[in-house]
Formats: C-alpha cells, sequence, structure tokens
C-alpha cells in the first residue's frame, strides 16, 4: 500500500508541519515502506474461521430511552432562584469587558 505525497502533505498541514520538498519525498517513502512492512505482518497471521469482530470488550450501550414527560412551568423553575429578571435567571457577572 503506497502513500501519496498528497496524503503526506495533508497530514502535515494538519500538524501545521512545513516540509520541504525533499522532506515530503523522505516521509512518503518512510511511511510506505512502513505501512508495508506492518502490512506484510497483518497478512501472516492466520484469520480462518475467525469471526469479525466489531469490537471486544463486551460493553454494551448503557443509555436510557429518551421519554418525553411534562417539563417545569417558568414559576416552578425559578422558585428558588435567588434572583431572577423579567422571568429569568440573574447571575453576577462572569466575563468582565
Amino acid at each position: 500500500m503506497a502513500i501519496q505525497k498528497t496524503q503526506v502533505q495533508h497530514v502535515a498541514e494538519l500538524a501545521q508541519l512545513k516540509l520541504t520538498s525533499s522532506e515530503l519525498e523522505k516521509y512518503t517513502k518512510q511511511l510506505s515502506e512502513i505501512i508495508d512492512y506492518d502490512m506484510g505482518l497483518l497478512n501472516k497471521i492466520e484469520t480462518d474461521g475467525i469471526e469479525p469482530t466489531a469490537q471486544v470488550t463486551g460493553l454494551e450501550d448503557v443509555t436510557q430511552n429518551d421519554n418525553p414527560r411534562p417539563s417545569l412551568d417558568q414559576k416552578e423553575a425559578l422558585k428558588n432562584v435567588p434572583e431572577t429578571e423579567e422571568g429569568y435567571f440573574k447571575t453576577g457577572v462572569i466575563l468582565e469587558q
């Protein structure tokens, strides 16, 4: 699997690296060799009779269903708030200019 120069350039840009043309050539060649080596090792692994796996931890989704229910009316939502203004929560200054 050969890596293209454009792919290396794209990754370099994402990492905010400025590569010279010689560095681009060098890294493209090195990354291609690394991937070819790793893929060669993976291709040697015997996988006949092994089922494909999406995940191996056994963890399951622990979210619950979103069941709609009546929400608080404005008066109820604001009943324990120390200070309100025009029907909204009032807080102190968070960011100063």
